[in-house]
């Protein structure tokens, strides 16, 4: 493991800690976006972000202190937003034709 990746999981485990302290703006528990169940679960914990719902008030800082959510739902919408744009058929590809097939590797 790279010395980096050490040092930004040993972060975050700070940071989830600290913000379980009850000031985390969740309002009330926060659940498993408040705190790992241990230290190996940090980093394979941010899957979870996948799953939060928007708009919950829901936290899960990165070790410089973003919320990480905040990207996951832009990044939804932005995901969101092309997918309309393809069904549409406002999307084209490079022979100027629509989309109509998309593979995902």
């Amino acid at each position: 493991v790279p010395p980096e990746r050490l040092r930004d999981a040993a972060a975050m485990r700070h940071s989830m800690s600290s913000s379980n302290s009850g000031t985390n703006g969740g309002g009330g528990g926060g659940g498993a976006f408040s705190r790992p169940t241990s230290s190996s679960s940090i980093i394979p914990s941010m899957h979870l972000a996948l799953r939060a719902p928007p708009y919950q008030n829901l936290e899960m800082l990165t070790p410089d202190g973003q919320n990480f959510l905040e990207t996951v739902h832009k990044d939804w919408k932005r995901m969101e937003r092309l997918s309309e744009s393809i069904r549409s058929g406002q999307t084209r590809g490079v022979t100027n034709v629509p989309l109509c097939d998309v593979i995902v590797v």
